[in-house]
């Protein structure tokens, strides 16, 4: 059997979701940033991989539906983390005082520095949505 570059990239895409997914409802304070930061970094390197195959292929996928603005949005996030010590989640309780009966959720970092197309996406399609309801192709 032979394993593609790209399914190691999605493997590594899938595994750091579930340990998110765990990693939402911890008390640990450290343990959800932690976590976004390693998925955000699994998620560069898999984007890194399909536009090393073609930026317009990429490009144009993450404009094409709002799962791949999403994308797109958390690869700038990801940049913002590296470039500018961003953390990459934050707990908060304004998505959680709406919609369930526990205090606090983990939301995606409110601010998306910078201009251009991929801070747009993150601005409208992640920014202040809690972590686990943005989805991931």
């Amino acid at each position: 059997m032979t394993v593609t570059v790209r399914e190691i990239h999605e493997y590594r895409v899938r595994r750091h979701i579930g340990r998110l997914t765990e990693a939402a409802s911890s008390t640990d304070l450290l343990h959800a940033p932690a976590a976004a930061a390693d998925l955000l970094d699994a998620l560069y390197a898999l984007t890194r991989f399909w536009r090393d195959q073609g930026a317009d292929q990429y490009d144009t996928a993450c404009q094409a539906s709002d799962a791949g603005r999403v994308v797109g949005g958390l690869t700038h996030l990801r940049g913002q983390a590296v470039h500018h010590a961003v953390v990459a989640g934050n707990f908060a309780d304004h998505v959680a005082e709406h919609y369930y009966d526990h205090f606090g959720s983990w939301v995606w970092y409110a601010d998306a520095a910078g201009g251009g197309d991929i801070a747009a996406m993150y601005q409208s399609h992640v920014a202040n949505r809690e972590i686990m309801t943005t989805s991931i192709p």
